[in-house]
């Protein structure tokens, strides 16, 4: 009886811990505060935030731009690059339901040509020139959950390397006309890099090119390591939840 109870008990188990595993490794779609970390006081609005001196980091970020510029070798006329009329913006959930939109104001981007073909697609962004129009809130956001101003944490990077034209050859664009490309690569975040494949639109202006995304690139909270800052970051923030998905959109001017 003892040995039947037993291969029971062991049959259950191998049974279940799959599904215990499936569940760990789902991602949340919000991240929800403690009840305790919420202000007692239902108008309670968070005021002013104190950032730290990033200044290590936007040297980083400098360092790192002037580093991708010199590597394309900007006087090669196989390379286009970014200019300030291009953007790079974010749309964020908070509490459920509402949205907090905001950018990135200092990026820097090179894309090289081999023969008349995109071939590479590089870009460096400065966590720290984020802008949600809240200044206390900026400072929230880049602190408790970037935390930016670590050297190593204040730059993002992406890299594409695979571009599908379709039928189209990037010599063949007429000028005004836009054409769909869908390109592949990496996001580098928070130390962690993850696979990313977007879909743009292309249309050329003369010597130049204008980029832009034509649905969302969706980036998870917990595919980069932030998991485990949210807890501070929403008690800080006085939100009662927080969504994993980020949407960002880009509207570039390479020339």
């Amino acid at each position: 009886m003892k040995r039947l109870t037993a291969l029971i008990y062991f049959l259950g188990f191998i049974a279940l811990t799959p599904m215990t595993q499936a569940a760990e490794t789902t991602p949340p779609e919000q991240f929800y505060n403690d009840p305790e970390g919420i202000h007692s006081d239902p108008n309670y609005v968070p005021g002013e935030y104190a950032l730290p001196e990033i200044h290590a980091a936007k040297t980083v970020y400098q360092a790192k731009s002037d580093e991708l510029a010199q590597k394309q070798g900007l006087l090669d006329r196989s390379t286009l690059v970014t200019l300030a009329a291009g953007q790079v913006t974010f749309s964020a959930q908070k509490n459920e339901t509402a949205q907090v939109l905001g950018y990135f104001r200092d990026f820097f981007g090179v894309l090289s040509l081999e023969g008349g073909v995109p071939a590479r697609m590089e870009m460096v962004i400065d966590i720290n020139s984020l802008d949600t129009a809240v200044p206390g809130r900026n400072n929230r956001i880049m602190d408790l959950f970037f935390q930016s101003a670590k050297p190593e944490l204040g730059t993002a990077a992406v890299v594409f390397d695979r571009f599908d034209l379709g039928e189209k050859k990037f010599s063949e664009f007429k000028e005004g006309e836009s054409y769909p490309v869908t390109v592949g690569g990496r996001l580098t975040l928070n130390q962690t890099e993850r696979e990313l494949t977007a879909k743009l639109s292309v249309m050329k202006h003369g010597s130049g090119w204008s980029v832009k995304t034509t649905e969302p690139l969706w980036i998870l909270i917990s595919d980069f390591g932030f998991s485990e800052r949210v807890p501070a970051f929403l008690k800080a923030c006085n939100h009662k939840a927080l969504g994993n998905r980020v949407e960002v959109n880009v509207d570039l001017l390479l020339k």
